[in-house]
């Protein structure tokens, strides 16, 4: 038994009814719909924490796992449950494990970045909103247009770049999702000033840059 399984097995078993079997133990367990994000609740520089089960270090994703006969939880890798086969309770109250467990925990990851990125444009609109109050209409006009349709035009993405950098916010420029499908939006970058296409073009794929050739 390598250290990994040995460290895993252990941890389950003190928090289990069954102190022997792991096999019997595990079937006491199952995945919950609870997903937490290391990135929002430690701070640059802080150290991420670690999966309870097999004692991984700086893990992202934490997963809920629950004991149906005591109530004991932990919060675990994703592989530690899909290598201990460990089932996932849905929200529907169904219990699933192999493969459809796998593409159910998958999609709560997406889910959850999704999310997370969703939270994070917010927050930056939400900054620049309260502290450049001369802009404050249109910043609001982008952001009901951005929850409405989940991107900005390339008009919007120049100006808030322009107003953000001038009010000393920092932001994630791959947060900002371009839609270039529509040919006023393509048209847009074109006839951009060149400082300005420069200032976007972090916000573009690879693929819509290909695309643009630029």
């Amino acid at each position: 038994m390598n250290a990994w399984i040995k460290t895993a097995t252990k941890n389950l078993l003190e928090k289990s009814e069954e102190k022997f079997d792991y096999t019997k133990a595990k079937d006491e367990w199952v995945t919950t719909d609870k997903v937490e994000d290391s990135l929002d609740k430690f701070e640059i520089g802080e150290e991420w924490p670690s999966c309870e089960l097999c004692e991984h270090e700086d893990l992202r994703w934490q997963f809920e796992i629950r004991n149906e006969l005591n109530e004991n939880l932990l919060m675990v890798g994703s592989s530690c449950i899909k290598q201990f086969d460990i089932k996932l309770l849905t929200s529907n109250r169904e219990i699933v494990d192999g493969g459809l467990r796998d593409t159910k925990i998958d999609q709560l990851i997406r889910q959850k970045s999704s999310e997370a990125k969703h939270n994070e444009v917010l927050e930056i609109m939400r900054a620049l909103w309260k502290k450049d109050v001369g802009f404050r209409n249109k910043i609001e006009g982008i952001a009901k247009f951005w929850k409405n349709n989940g991107h900005f035009s390339p008009n919007m993405v120049a100006l808030l770049i322009w107003r953000l950098n001038l009010n000393g916010l920092k932001f994630n420029p791959k947060l900002m999702k371009i839609s270039i499908r529509k040919k006023d939006d393509h048209d847009q970058i074109m006839e951009m000033e060149e400082w300005k296409r420069k200032k976007i073009l972090p916000c573009l794929t690879k693929t819509q840059r290909d695309s643009l050739g630029i």
